[in-house]
């Protein structure tokens, strides 16, 4: 059974920013939450895609962000227990149980093609997803390889 659900875009990622927690579950152990919240908020950070290369993941090419970190319920997202009663996009029904996850332990990457959202004297350089790569991309290329069988099978048939 499952013990937690993840509202996010399709160009959104909640990423644990720390090496030493490196799964949703480690981060939301090892936060400053009480054992009592039912939702635990991430604060997001846009990326700029510059680059796009194909079969690659753009999360890795795209390491440049938008000083401003959104306070929560600005553009935010979350991870809820499985027993909270009502989800809405951006929290929960419960906002009395809501423990917003520090910056420094997580992070929304929302992942943008927009001009204009930061000078580009002011942009970070924010490597904290690279740690992920190596544990990542295996899985991707086999899921895109099934993907592309499944595609000429069907294509054939």
């Amino acid at each position: 059974m499952f013990r937690y659900i993840v509202a996010e875009d399709l160009d959104e990622l909640i990423v644990p920013r720390s090496p030493h927690h490196m799964s949703w579950s480690a981060m939301i152990q090892n936060s400053n939450c009480s054992s009592h919240s039912m939702t635990y908020g991430v604060r997001n950070l846009v990326f700029k895609i510059v680059t796009h290369k194909t079969n690659r993941l753009l999360t890795f090419d795209n390491i440049k962000r938008a000083p401003l970190v959104y306070p929560f319920f600005s553009r935010s997202k979350y991870i809820a227990k499985t027993g909270v009663k009502q989800m809405k996009i951006h929290s929960t029904d419960d906002r009395h149980n809501i423990c917003i996850l520090d910056i420094d332990l997580s992070a929304l990457h929302h992942y943008r093609f927009v001009d204009g959202l930061y000078n580009e004297s002011d942009a970070i350089f924010d490597k904290s997803i690279l740690v992920y790569r190596d544990s990542i991309k295996p899985k991707v290329d086999q899921v895109t390889a099934k993907i592309n069988h499944l595609n000429l099978a069907n294509k054939i048939n």
